[in-house]
């Protein structure tokens, strides 16, 4: 099992992230610092999102008023631990147990020119590299299975069993303790349990949370906007809801829909766990897009019009090859390997006969 507990590069740039929103918000920051500051967050996307995050939080925050604020700082100093050098830290399970007692979801305290931030965490990292899949037994018996390129952290207090899925796709089985909730942070909201099998997936900013058995609660972010105009059909999810078998939730932090998962689309969607990806009726576009996710090469469609052509079939995650000389076999596509790490896919030109 590898582990993986060096986190500094996170830390400091929620460092940095903090001072300068703290700065920022302070109303006595100079023209030099202000050109300071840009220079950073264009230096790296990460600096951006990291400082992105604050000033959500902050200003959720400044939103809750001088009592909410002393009452969250009371909430954080009774659950926060101290580390080595006595300074406060947040843990990924204190983190949650703030967010269950006070519905709130991003946690932080400006004081005196500190914020604490959810990035402040320890505990235990699980990852997989891209193509990898890999199932690791946590330490109540609950198990997790990471699909391609998804890392999570791990962090259990007495109370709470709490993960982070920082990126990716992973299907948590858990073990029943009326006493102590599985709680996952993704995104927007929190995913509570007690003895269920679900799957969540994190795809840039939207997560999806499908459950296969038993009942999990997601709870959404307090400063996320309810209205979802261009969401589509379904319910816009409240700040609470509760998910029964079968049904999924798609959320970001605009909103959310909840919908109920024929059982055959699940299987489809739960193919990868026994290592397959199935298509059934789908966009070339779409096809690719789930490809990529098992494969270092970039796979380009070079003619627009295929992009629409429909797919259908089912195919090893870890056989690109197989997938390629469907395409060329199957779907008289021109596959071009010619160039390292690139794939090129154009329409192949019709056969002469003279």
């Amino acid at each position: 099992m590898s582990k993986v507990c060096d986190i500094r590069d996170v830390k400091d740039r929620a460092r940095q992230a903090s001072e300068w929103v703290s700065l920022l918000a302070s109303g006595s920051v100079s023209a030099e610092d202000r050109a300071r500051c840009d220079a950073w967050l264009v230096e790296d996307p990460r600096h951006k999102a990291a400082f992105d995050a604050m000033e959500n939080t902050r200003s959720w925050l400044v939103a809750l008023g001088a009592q909410s604020r002393r009452a969250e700082a009371r909430d954080l100093h009774s659950v926060a631990g101290t580390d080595s050098s006595g300074r406060s830290e947040i843990t990924a399970s204190a983190r949650i147990r703030v967010r269950w007692m006070s519905a709130a979801a991003v946690v932080a305290v400006i004081a005196g020119g500190l914020l604490l931030h959810p990035l402040y965490l320890k505990g235990d990292l699980y990852r997989t590299a891209v193509g990898q899949q890999s199932t690791f037994t946590l330490p109540d018996r609950s198990t997790v299975q990471l699909n391609t390129n998804t890392e999570i952290l791990v962090d259990y207090s007495n109370d709470v069993r709490a993960v982070e899925l920082r990126r990716g796709e992973a299907y948590f089985d858990v073990a029943g303790d009326a006493g102590r909730p599985f709680v996952v942070e993704a995104g927007a909201a929190s995913i509570r349990a007690v003895g269920t099998g679900f799957v969540v997936r994190v795809q840039e900013e939207v997560v999806k949370v499908t459950v296969t058995e038993g009942v999990v609660e997601v709870v959404r972010d307090a400063y996320v906007v309810q209205e979802t105009p261009d969401r589509g059909s379904g319910a816009n999810l409240a700040p609470a809801a509760k998910l029964g078998k079968g049904q999924r939730v798609e959320y970001d932090r605009r909103g959310a829909n909840l919908a109920v998962v024929a059982p055959a689309q699940l299987d489809r969607d739960l193919a990868w766990r026994q290592g397959l990806l199935i298509f059934e009726d789908q966009s070339l576009d779409e096809v690719l897009q789930e490809v990529e996710r098992y494969t270092d090469k970039r796979l380009i469609i070079v003619d627009s019009e295929l992009k629409h052509l429909r797919v259908g079939g089912a195919f090893r995650s870890d056989d690109l090859e197989a997938v390629l000389e469907f395409f060329e076999v199957g779907l008289d596509i021109a596959v071009n390997r010619d160039v390292p790490d690139t794939i090129y896919l154009t329409a192949a030109p019709p056969i002469r006969i003279d």
